[in-house]
């Protein structure tokens, strides 16, 4: 496996968020430069960057063992893209802080294949799981790739809809890729693998954190053009995800007919005035999205990891 190991190594140091490697890459050029930078370097005065960011970069690079990362990689049988490489998905590379590594487990369906997101609540009424489900599997079967949480209630729903059609789907996960076997959802998350794949950008054995939810939010949003709010409740993380795919200037969609009873439903209108569509049902939402045809012949890309 050929990868770009300075950058898996940056993005291990403790305290450096996604915006910051962007922005260092951005002032060094690559992550080889900036971890070869010297005590020496910073305390010249020639450089732009923050020199207690670079310092904490020195002295924490060294407690790091990227080795033991790629092992964990190998060992689990995953790959890594990173932001560098050609095969990194577009749709993320346009988001304001893209992770500068992804680890994934399973296929990437091509990008060809559009990608739908669906997000809703973690306990959903009845009639919501329906027209998820409903909503999932016609989409799969359209021919696009229906991406999601794994979490219980709709992201979980969403992901059988897509499965059960024999289409293919994507999860995002809030942990590294060596602990999804904690997951509620670990059944499920095996069938993923095997229609499609499963995505962190967290190191292989981070654990699953509240901020991890938050963090990996943008990314459900940020692969696709289109996310289908289901159903929500005022503290919901799919609204999180609604408001990210609006601040990407994606296209979202509310599904009114859900649960319009529901005085928690009424919470997601606020983002009508930010631009989100309020759709009746499955079926609007399934006109409103192109028809893209599946060639049967064609197989699941899986990224080649430039060196």
């Amino acid at each position: 496996m050929s990868v770009d190991k300075s950058l898996i190594h940056l993005s291990l140091v403790p305290g450096i968020g996604p915006r910051t490697i962007q922005q260092l890459l951005q002032e060094f050029e690559s992550a080889d430069k900036i971890l070869s930078l010297t005590l020496d370097d910073i305390d010249s005065g020639k450089l732009s960057v923050d020199p207690n960011l670079l310092r904490r970069i020195v002295y924490e690079k060294e407690k790091i063992s990227v080795d033991q990362e790629l092992e964990l990689i190998q060992e689990n049988d995953c790959q890594v893209v990173t932001c560098g490489d050609s095969s990194y998905p577009v749709l993320l590379r346009d988001i304001l802080d893209p992770p500068p590594v992804l680890y994934f487990k399973g296929e990437i369906p091509p990008e060809t294949i559009p990608y739908l997101s669906i997000v809703g609540a973690r306990e959903p009424t009845d009639n919501a799981k329906k027209i998820c489900y409903e909503l999932a599997s016609q989409s799969a079967n359209k021919g696009m790739t229906i991406v999601s949480g794994a979490n219980n209630g709709i992201d979980e729903t969403a992901h059988r809809g897509a499965i059960d059609a024999q289409g293919k789907t994507v999860a995002i996960m809030a942990c590294g890729l060596s602990q999804v076997h904690l997951c509620e959802n670990r059944n499920l998350i095996t069938e993923i693998m095997e229609n499609g794949t499963v995505v962190s950008e967290f190191p292989m054995s981070a654990k699953t954190k509240v901020m991890n939810f938050v963090q990996r939010n943008r990314l459900v949003s940020g692969l696709s053009k289109d996310t289908i709010l289901v159903e929500s409740t005022d503290r919901s993380g799919s609204l999180i995800t609604a408001r990210f795919a609006l601040e990407q200037e994606r296209n979202v969609f509310i599904l009114d007919g859900a649960n319009p009873s529901s005085r928690t439903y009424l919470a997601t209108h606020r983002l009508i005035s930010r631009g989100a569509r309020l759709v009746d049902s499955a079926e609007e939402v399934l006109e409103l999205l192109p028809n893209y045809p599946v060639n049967q012949d064609q197989n699941l890309l899986v990224p080649v990891v430039d060196s």
